[in-house]
């Protein structure tokens, strides 16, 4: 989690050392933006690699409300063949397997309402699953207030504070999975436009639950996107997920004695590499 606060430094100072911009005027209305990320193969080796996101939000003078949901699937098909001679010559059998390797459900909506310029409080809920990393369901709400530092053309950059309620339901359901639980959330999103085709973006979620010191959980994802044109964009995207009391899986003894399943504590941190198209409406 090193990395995590060097680049929280590097935000406040690149935001202090940039000179100012006039505020940027604000818009109204319905926008949306959606990501689609496909890859498959076939012949020899069968793949299938789906990545969707899409946010939409709903602008008002002082206030907006913002819907994100995202999905990433990857399946991976195996083939094992075996030649057989039943006495009239050889011939092959195939048989298929096909496997999930990567499985990841997410949607969040949220509300936000300025007090004046440079302050809001807001509020929102969300759901997600991801198998592979032990999580069945996890369902979160969250309230709490922010601040808007900047906010023009060239640069946004805010950070909010907030309680959050979280119901996470493991896979593998255990005495000591860390259930429901009231937190400390704290965030922020930055953005930075280089030049007219070229934005860089950083988000950051941390999640300090107060049940126990070690429950805790973050997220963050950096991004540059290009533009095509005013309505297509291509967008390369790393994720890091960190939670720092995993749930485990329980893996099968083969000893042919029965032996009692053995818990395997998952890992801590994922990774997602993604290249996407980006559509804006």
């Amino acid at each position: 989690m090193r990395f995590h606060w060097f680049a929280a430094i590097a935000v406040v100072v690149l935001v202090a050392l940039t000179p100012a911009y006039a505020e940027k005027e604000k818009k109204t209305g319905w926008s949306s933006t959606a990501e689609v990320g496909f890859v498959m193969t076939s012949g020899n080796s069968d793949t299938q690699t789906l990545n969707l996101k899409n946010e939409s939000t709903r602008s008002w003078e002082k206030s907006s409300f913002r819907i994100k949901a995202g999905a990433i699937r990857a399946e991976t098909t195996t083939t094992t063949r075996m030649a057989i001679d039943s006495g009239s010559g050889p011939s092959v059998s195939e048989t298929e397997l096909t496997a999930t390797n990567a499985e990841a459900y997410y949607f969040e909506g949220r509300f936000d309402r300025k007090i004046h310029d440079k302050f809001f409080w807001f509020a929102g809920a969300g759901w997600d699953r991801n198998r592979p990393a032990g999580i069945d369901n996890r369902t979160t709400a969250f309230g709490g207030v922010g601040n808007i530092w900047r906010e023009d053309d060239k640069i946004t950059f805010r950070t909010d504070y907030a309680l959050s309620y979280t119901d996470q339901e493991d896979v593998v359901p255990l005495a000591t999975s860390v259930g429901d639980y009231v937190g400390v959330r704290v965030s922020w999103d930055y953005k930075h436009k280089f030049t007219k085709s070229t934005e860089y973006s950083n988000g950051f979620v941390v999640d300090y639950g107060l049940n126990e010191s070690d429950n805790w959980r973050a997220d963050m994802i950096n991004a540059v996107a290009v533009a095509i044109n005013s309505k297509l964009a291509l967008k390369v995207s790393l994720q890091s997920r960190y939670n720092n009391l995993p749930p485990v899986e329980l893996l099968t003894v083969v000893d042919g004695m029965g032996a009692a399943p053995v818990e395997f504590e998952l890992d801590k941190l994922d990774t997602i590499v993604s290249i996407s198209l980006v559509v804006n409406f």
